[in-house]
């Protein structure tokens, strides 16, 4: 069993939403099939100096896993900013649980590098088509023509 402590943090607004959003994130930490919440403590969101509108909020947290698996879960799942393993203090790793620890996070980086690339692909193609763009012109009625009759 690995014991840890890990803090979570969110930023966003208004500090209502962020405030209710951290509380969801307990409670799905409450549920979750990797580790066992055993403790927590919210902090209230707050604003983020020189970036208002945005506030900030975290959450500290203490978890039990019963493997590395399980904490690479927890990882992969809720982000945290931070995770501390204080017991054991010593861990024997199997070069196999290595590998595929390491071969899911290679495959989460690469998901969310083609997620990154996409978006910002998209962005440049916005980009052109609004700098491409002119102001909106009202439709003219097009007159009909006049021409000979067959």
């Amino acid at each position: 069993m690995l014991k840890a402590r890990s803090i979570i943090e969110l930023v966003g607004g208004p500090k209502e939403y962020v405030d209710k959003i951290m509380g969801v994130v307990v409670e799905k930490l409450k549920i979750d099939q990797h580790v066992k919440l055993m403790e927590h403590k919210i902090f209230e969101a707050k604003p983020m100096p020189g970036q208002e509108p945005l506030f900030s909020s975290f959450c500290e947290v203490e978890i039990e896993a019963k493997d590395m698996d399980d904490l690479f879960g927890f990882c992969f799942d809720f982000m945290p900013s931070s995770v501390e393993i204080h017991d054991p203090m010593q861990l024997l790793l199997k070069a196999d649980e290595v590998n595929g620890m390491l071969n899911e996070l290679i495959g989460k980086l690469h998901q969310y590098d083609i997620a990154f690339k996409n978006i910002a692909a998209q962005n440049i193609l916005l980009k052109k088509k609004y700098e491409g763009t002119t102001p909106v012109q009202p439709a003219q009625k097009e007159e009909p023509k006049k021409g000979k009759k067959k």
